[in-house]
């Protein structure tokens, strides 16, 4: 998660500071790190966590965790 922070926090100084190029490499390298890794297995693991968490606050981190990685990769669709 700290390493797709990063790549949303460069996409966005490129967009501030008006630099196409890097704006366009940040985008495909947040976009292949969804599609190649991070998406390849957070869905199942937070739903392993929903279902063994004895702890609400593990169960909605879980929640929380999940549906921004797919607001994340639903947005790179998108555009």
């Amino acid at each position: 998660m700290e390493f797709l922070y990063l790549l949303i926090y460069r996409e966005n100084e490129a967009r501030r500071n008006d630099d196409p190029e890097a704006l366009t490499a940040m985008a495909g390298l947040r976009k292949r790190f969804l599609d190649e890794h991070l998406g390849s297995w957070v869905g199942p693991f937070t739903a392993a966590v929903k279902a063994g968490a004895q702890s609400g606050f593990y169960r909605e981190l879980a929640e929380l965790t999940d549906r921004f990685v797919k607001m994340e990769a639903s947005e790179d669709k998108a555009a």
